[in-house]
C-alpha cells in the first residue's frame, strides 16, 4: 500500500500541531460535572523535577510534585485514606499467633498456621498454597 505525500504530510502536521484540548466533551445537561472538570483542569501541572544523588541534582522528566495544595497531593491523600481503611484490626494478634505457631519449614506447617488463625476467627484459610513461592522456603 502506497501512501501519498500530501496525506503523509497532513498526518504528520496534525500529529505534531499543538492543541488546547479540553479534558472531556462538554455536555449542556451536566453543568456541575463541567464545572468540576474545568476547575480540575487548572490544577493539573507538570513542573521541572530534580533528583538529588550525593551533592548533585539530576533532572527528571517533568511531572507532578507534592505541593500543598495540589491535585497530586489531594490524590495521594485520598489513596492513603482508602488504604488505611483496609487495615486489619487483628494484625498484632495474628502476628503473635503466627510467631507462637512457628517455625514454618513446610507447606503443612504453613497450612496448620492458617488453620489455627481461621479456628480463632481471625482470617480465612487460603484455598490454594503455592509451595514454589519463596515465602514457603523454596
Amino acid at each position: 500500500m502506497k501512501i501519498s505525500i500530501p496525506f503523509a504530510t497532513l498526518v504528520f502536521t496534525l500529529a505534531f500541531t499543538p492543541t488546547s484540548a479540553t479534558l472531556s466533551i462538554p455536555s449542556t445537561n451536566d453543568t456541575e460535572r463541567a464545572a468540576t472538570l474545568n476547575a480540575t483542569s487548572f490544577e493539573i501541572a507538570n513542573v521541572a523535577r530534580q533528583f538529588l544523588v550525593g551533592d548533585t541534582y539530576y533532572p527528571l522528566n517533568p511531572g507532578p510534585v507534592m505541593t500543598i495544595p495540589s491535585l497530586y497531593y489531594t490524590t495521594l491523600m485520598s489513596q492513603v485514606a482508602t488504604l488505611s481503611a483496609l487495615e486489619n484490626p487483628n494484625a498484632s494478634t495474628i502476628e503473635t499467633a503466627l510467631q507462637a505457631l512457628g517455625p514454618y519449614k513446610s507447606l503443612e506447617s504453613f497450612k496448620a498456621g492458617y488453620d489455627a488463625l481461621e479456628s480463632a476467627g481471625l482470617i480465612d484459610t487460603p484455598q490454594a498454597f503455592d509451595n514454589s513461592d519463596e515465602n514457603f522456603g523454596a
